[in-house]
């Protein structure tokens, strides 16, 4: 429901790890009239200064394994998780199972385990504040060119359609796909 989504207010620059998770969350993404805030994703960041290529990633966990000195690509490349970024970028480990408690536990435990759970979070900010502090300078010099910054942040603050448009968009595609189905079978 509407009521357990985050306000967050508008015309903001918001930054986190994989902020289209964090998008869903927020209030403001499901309202008919655009918020202007703006997204900086340090996932994305990641990706485009010391990412891996789907043809890389494969080599990559076969080597992280077994590591490798000829391609040791864990000095210089990791999978996208925070938990991954952070220990490339900031090698710092972050204890990843409180949050475990918020995708199994009930209600009762969470609330016993607040203090944890608020611990994490926090650890989890700090982290996506310092791989950003890293990671938008390395940025700025690998791809230097305004438009690319613009592209980065008009593809991650792209409108969320709101529930009630959202399914008349899913009857408009699915309408568009019977009619091109009919033609090509007729």
């Amino acid at each position: 429901p509407a009521s357990s989504l985050c306000p967050i207010g508008r015309e903001k620059i918001l930054i986190g790890h994989f902020v289209s998770f964090d998008r869903a969350m927020l209030q403001e993404e499901y309202s008919s009239s655009p918020s202007a805030n703006q997204f900086i994703c340090t996932m994305a960041l990641h990706s485009a200064t010391s990412g891996l290529s789907s043809h890389q990633r494969p080599d990559y966990m076969k080597n992280k394994k077994v590591d490798s000195i000829e391609d040791n690509w864990n000095k210089v490349s990791s999978l996208n998780s925070l938990e991954e970024c952070s220990r490339l970028h900031l090698g710092r480990e972050l204890d990843k199972s409180p949050r475990e408690l918020l995708i199994k536990a009930s209600l009762e435990e969470v609330i016993q385990n607040l203090p944890k759970i608020a611990i994490y979070c926090s650890e989890d900010t700090l982290a996506a504040n310092d791989l950003f502090k890293v990671l938008w300078p390395r940025f700025l010099l690998k791809c230097p060119h305004p438009a690319t910054i613009a592209g980065m942040l008009i593809m991650g603050s792209e409108m969320r359609l709101p529930a009630p448009r959202f399914s008349t968009y899913v009857e408009s595609a699915e309408k568009a796909y019977q009619e091109a189905n009919a033609k090509i079978h007729a």
